[in-house]
């Protein structure tokens, strides 16, 4: 690496560097280093901000580690719901809703099933009108 170029790239940027470097063994492009730095940043300034409503919630005037720990945490649940089930836990699942039979369609009622007509979507949403009879008056030369 150039001692020139060092000096330009600001000094998280070289320790992000020298973590990816150090973990990976390789060296890695100029630009891989600034998106680490700006997603770092992003989710640093994030987690702040809602530290800093977990704080004002509680009345406290300066943020603690307990509330950095809880936005932190929050944060985790949002974007981690969990353990997605396996597939066998899905199948499962399935079956046992399925083991359930539906209603019985009764014999007199036939075609497709449709709700009462103001839950359905079905019917005209417009009026026409008849060109025919509003024109009628100006073929005749009446107004």
């Amino acid at each position: 690496m150039n001692p020139h170029k060092t000096q330009s790239i600001p000094k998280a940027a070289q320790d992000v560097r020298r973590l990816v470097e150090k973990i990976s063994g390789k060296s890695v492009e100029q630009g891989v280093t600034e998106r680490l730095v700006d997603f770092a940043y992003e989710y640093v300034a994030e987690l702040l901000s809602d530290a800093r409503q977990i704080s004002q919630y509680l009345g406290k005037k300066e943020i603690d580690a307990e509330d950095v720990r809880l936005a932190k945490e929050m944060a985790d649940k949002e974007v981690n719901y969990g353990p997605r089930p396996s597939k066998q836990v899905l199948l499962n699942i399935a079956q046992k809703v399925n083991e359930i039979p539906l209603p019985a369609v009764k014999s007199t009622i036939f075609g497709l099933r449709l709700p009462p007509d103001r839950f359905c979507m079905t019917t005209a949403n417009y009026q026409t009108i008849d060109v025919a009879n509003n024109f009628s008056h100006v073929q005749n030369g009446s107004k």
